[in-house]
C-alpha cells in the first residue's frame, strides 16, 4: 500500500560538500510524493528552490562566534582538524545559530521526519526535543563518525542541555537510520570494528556526461588530461593557495594537458605564471571532465573523491583538512590512487606519473566503480527513510 505523503525537513550546514549529498535523497523523496523543505542559510535559496524545494532560512553564526574556531582550525595540521570540527564548529557554532529558529520551524510545520547531514546536529536536537524521528545522510566515511564520536557526544549533550531536550528523549546515536554513498571497503576509515550499520546507496545520476567537442580545455588527441581541483571553498586559505601553485609547477613539464578549477573564492591572480599546458577555470561540471580525464588530482573532499570512484578514475589526493586525510589513506589502501600528504611539486609530479603510467590504478578504480553501481538503489533508500517516519 502506498505511503501517505509526509512532510520531510532536511537540515544542513551551507557548505557545498555538506548539502550536495542530501539533494539526491530530497529529489527522490519529492518524486515519491512527499513535501520537502530545507533548513539552511538564505544564500542557498536559489540552489534549493531550483530543485523545487521550499526553504526555511536559518541564520549564520556571527563573525564573533565563529572567528575563534576558524582561527583554531586554520592553525591545525590536516589530522588535527576533525576533533575541533566535531566539538566546536559543527557541535557548537553552527547549531547554536540554527536552533532558536529551527525549533520554531519544527513546532510550526510539524514534519514527520527530519533528515540531517551527518555534521548537522541541529536537526538531531530539534527532532529529539519535538519527539520527531530523525535520519542521517553520512557525508563522510561512517567510520569517521565513530572515530570522533566522543567529541560529538560532548557537543550533542551540551546542546541537549542548553536547548532543554528532556532526558527521556535522548536517543542512542546508533538508532538513527544512516545512508551513505561510500562503498563498504572505503567506509570504515580503517577501523577494525564498526558499530554503525549504514545502508550503502548507489550513486544517483550519471558518473560522466558526454561532451560536444567544443570545450576549450579538451586535450589534443593522444594527450592525457589531468584534472586539478581543490574544491570550491578551500581557496580562502594561504596554505591552499600555495598548493595550487605547487600543482601548476608539478604539471608544467609533463607531456599532458591540465585543467585547473579554482572555485569562486580563489583569486586567479594569486596563481602566478600559468604554464602553457594548463587552462584555468573557476568552474567546470566535474561529470564532463570525468568523461575524458586520465587522472584527477584533488584534495580528497568526499564529493570529488566519490565522483572519481563512481567514474572509475584513478586519483592523486593531496589532503588539506577535515576528512580528507582519512579519504586519502583509504584510497591508497584500495589501490585506486596515491596520497601525497606532504606535497611539493616533485612529489606531486611523481605521483601523477606513477598513476598515469600504471594501469593497475585505473583497473582498481573501475572495480570499485562497478561495486558502487551495484549498491542499494535510491528508491530503496528512500523507502527506508520514509518507513522511519512512522
Amino acid at each position: 500500500m502506498p505511503t501517505a505523503p509526509r512532510r520531510i525537513l532536511v537540515t544542513s550546514t551551507p557548505l557545498a560538500g555538506h548539502i550536495n549529498p542530501t539533494i539526491p535523497y530530497a529529489r527522490a523523496l519529492q518524486a515519491a510524493g512527499h513535501e520537502v523543505c530545507y533548513a539552511t542559510t538564505q544564500n542557498l535559496r536559489d540552489k534549493i528552490e531550483k530543485h523545487g524545494f521550499s526553504l526555511a532560512p536559518m541564520p549564520e553564526p556571527t563573525k564573533e562566534a565563529a572567528a575563534p574556531t576558524w582561527a583554531a582550525l586554520d592553525a591545525c595540521g590536516p589530522d588535527e582538524v576533525m576533533p575541533i570540527a566535531f566539538r566546536e564548529m559543527f557541535g557548537r557554532v553552527w547549531p547554536e545559530a540554527y536552533l532558536p529558529v529551527l525549533l520554531d520551524k519544527v513546532a510550526d510545520w510539524q514534519p514527520h521526519l527530519i533528515v540531517r547531514e551527518s555534521m548537522d546536529y541541529s536537526g538531531l536536537i530539534a527532532g529529539e526535543k519535538a519527539s520527531i524521528p530523525t535520519a542521517c545522510v553520512s557525508i563522510t566515511a561512517s567510520g569517521l563518525l565513530e572515530l570522533f564520536r566522543p567529541e560529538a557526544d560532548i557537543a550533542i549533550n551540551g546542546l541537549r542541555n542548553r536547548f532543554g531536550v528532556p532526558r527521556a528523549n535522548w536517543r542512542v546515536w546508533t538508532e538513527e537510520p544512516i545512508v551513505t554513498p561510500f562503498p563498504p571497503e572505503l567506509d570504515t576509515a580503517g577501523l577494525a570494528t564498526q558499530t554503525l550499520k549504514p545502508m550503502f546507496v548507489a550513486p544517483d545520476g550519471p558518473a560522466t556526461t558526454p561532451l560536444h567537442g567544443d570545450e576549450s580545455w579538451m586535450p589534443a588527441e593522444g594527450t592525457p588530461l589531468i584534472y586539478l581541483t581543490l574544491g570550491t571553498v578551500s581557496g580562502r586559505s594561504e596554505k591552499v593557495q600555495a598548493v595550487y601553485r605547487q600543482l601548476l609547477e608539478a604539471v608544467a613539464t609533463l607531456p599532458v594537458q591540465a585543467l585547473l578549477t579554482t572555485g569562486p573564492i580563489m583569486d586567479p591572480s594569486l596563481l602566478g605564471t600559468i604554464p602553457d599546458n594548463v587552462q584555468v577555470a573557476e568552474f567546470v561540471p566535474q561529470t564532463k571532465v570525468f568523461s575524458v580525464a586520465s587522472v584527477v588530482v584533488n584534495h580528497g573532499g568526499s564529493g570529488t573523491y566519490l565522483g572519481c570512484l563512481a567514474a572509475g578514475l584513478p586519483q592523486v589526493v593531496i589532503p588539506l583538512f577535515a576528512d580528507q586525510p582519512v579519504n586519502a589513506r583509504s584510497l591508497q589502501a584500495s589501490g585506486a590512487g596515491l596520497s601525497v600528504p606532504d606535497p611539493n611539486p616533485s612529489r606531486i609530479r611523481d605521483a601523477i606519473t606513477s598513476v598515469l603510467d600504471d594501469p593497475a590504478y585505473r583497473d582498481r578504480a573501475n572495480a570499485i566503480s562497478m561495486r558502487m553501481a551495484a549498491m542499494q538503489p535510491m528508491d530503496r533508500a528512500v523507502a527506508r527513510l520514509v518507513a522511519h517516519s512512522g
